[in-house]
Formats: C-alpha cells, structure tokens, sequence
C-alpha cells in the first residue's frame, strides 16, 4: 500500500471566516480518491474500554500527526491520509503534534455530526460542524467496518461512508443552508421532521413544533436564523415540490394533487406553482399522464 496524499484544495490553517461546508467536502474528496487508490490506511484500537462514552467516532487525519491514547495499555500515531475508527464505549484522548488538522465523524444513534478541527499548538479547536441527515447508515456501517477481515470489503464500506457524507453535506446546500454553520439542532430536527413526513405531503407548522418540542415562535425563529428562510416558507416548498412529483406519475389530475397536498383553492395552488417553477400544474401533468399512458401501452 502506498501512502496516501492529501493535497488540500485551500489554504491550512485556514483564514478568518473559511466555509467549514467547502473545508469538509474538500477534504472528504481528496480521502475518496485516495481511497479509489488502495491508498488509506484504516486504524482500529485492539482493545475498547468501558466508558460514558455513547457514539461511535471516525476521524480522517489530513495534516500533522495525532498522538492517541488508549487508556495506559495502547498508543497509536495516526498520519495523515489515515482514518482512525474509534468504538462507542471506547476511553481515548488525542494529542495533536504539528499543523495538526481532521475530519471527525460523531455517531449516535439518533445524531451524526461531522466536524472540522485544527490546532497549531496542544489545544484542538474545532473550526465548524454540520449535522448530517442518514445516522441510521452510519450506524449500520461501523460495526461492519470493524468486523471486515477483507481489505477489499474494508475500502468499499470507506468509499461508501465517504460517498454519503458528501452526499449528507451536499443537501445541506440545497436546503437552504449554504453558510456551513450549524443549524441549531430544533432547527434542524423541525427539517427532518417536515422532510421524513410520510402521513400527507407536509406537517402543518403546529405539528412541527409539537413534534420538536418547542413553542412555534420560537422554533420559527431559529429556523430562519439557521437556514435564512421561514419555517411557512420551506414547509411551502417541500408541499410544492411533492405536488410536482405527483404531478410527473401523471396519475393523479392538479385538483386532486392540490387537495392532496394541502392546497384547498385550486387557483391558488395553481399560482404559487407556477412562480415556484415557471409553468403550470397542468403543462406538467399533460407531459406525465402522456409518458403514463405510453409506458402501459408498451
């Protein structure tokens, strides 16, 4: 196995104000192809102690070198180009040594938070964070990740951790989020709620709120500190995105997919629709029913 280099698409340590979104997906890519290589290392401790310590964490190693420990019984130095996965219940303490910078994956079972931290001294500074959508396959992936006894297998399970953080990272964009600052975690948690919906195309905000655990002036509030836009606002664009992606299956007529969605007044619906994506409902439903139609016939 060669060894891997990480060649940064920015300057390290970073200037004042850097996007931590850009920082992640810059270092995350240049793990990828080294990965694509047969080029990183994969490290694991031998033997996890107990502790209070409830998630799971894997730490991409990027520039300098940490010095790890493991209780008293075992020490590792984790270079960079290396990936470090540390088991939930595990006791352990990094002491970074140079331009010390990583990626570090946090897992529970119901949260995974990516970070980015440096240090140019003893003291670790985390840079920013990001919370990611899918926990529940980064759950999935540790154990398997621990367990493979083949390097192959082990390179594919990295490959597709790496491929869906970036995906995860990458959402966030698109959801409104292009700061690379953490949403606050009500916030966050009110977006999943209205993006998981699986009862009807959208929660009413009320819902939301009761759902997150707040009052709805307050969760409203920070949501539009974090994401720069209302709660109304994105609840209204997620009932209209579904509405379209009905409207494409062509089985179901715009009135019914208004009534659907949630949009009483047929007019109204037909409005918003068309300053959202600049056609009407029914340009979109004639093109779907027709390619429908065309796929039963063959």
């Amino acid at each position: 196995m060669k060894k891997a280099t990480i060649k940064l698409p920015f300057e390290f340590p970073p200037k004042d104000g850097a996007n931590v979104r850009i920082m992640l997906l810059g270092v995350l890519r240049c793990f990828r192809r080294e990965l694509e290589n047969g080029n990183i290392k994969l490290r694991l401790p031998s033997s996890p102690g107990a502790t209070q310590n409830y998630c799971d964490e894997i730490i991409f190693q990027f520039s300098g070198r940490g010095n790890c420990s493991f209780g008293d019984t075992e020490h590792l130095t984790l270079y960079a180009g290396e990936v470090l996965l540390v088991p939930r219940q595990t006791v352990y303490t990094v002491t970074p040594s140079g331009k010390y910078g990583c990626c570090l994956l946090r897992i529970r079972d119901d949260e995974s938070v990516i970070s980015c931290r440096m240090s140019e001294g003893s003291q670790i500074t985390t840079l920013g964070e990001l919370r990611l959508r899918h926990s529940g396959f980064y759950v999935s992936v540790v154990p398997a990740l621990r367990f493979a006894s083949d390097g192959l297998v082990r390179r594919m399970l990295q490959l597709a951790l790496v491929y869906q953080i970036e995906s995860d990272i990458m959402n966030i964009k698109r959801n409104f989020d292009e700061s690379g600052i953490t949403p606050h975690r009500l916030a966050f948690r009110a977006r999943r709620i209205i993006e998981d919906w699986n009862n009807s195309c959208a929660p009413e905000i009320s819902e939301v709120a009761q759902m997150a655990g707040c009052s709805v002036n307050y969760l409203s509030t920070v949501f539009r500190k974090s994401y720069g836009v209302t709660l109304k606002s994105f609840i209204l664009r997620h009932k209209l995105e579904n509405a379209r992606h009905l409207l494409n299956l062509g089985e179901m007529r715009p009135a019914e997919v208004a009534e659907f969605c949630g949009f009483h007044d047929a007019g109204y619906f037909s409005r918003i629709f068309k300053a959202a994506f600049g056609c009407t409902p029914s340009s979109i439903y004639r093109g779907g029913a027709e390619n429908n139609f065309t796929a039963k016939s063959k």
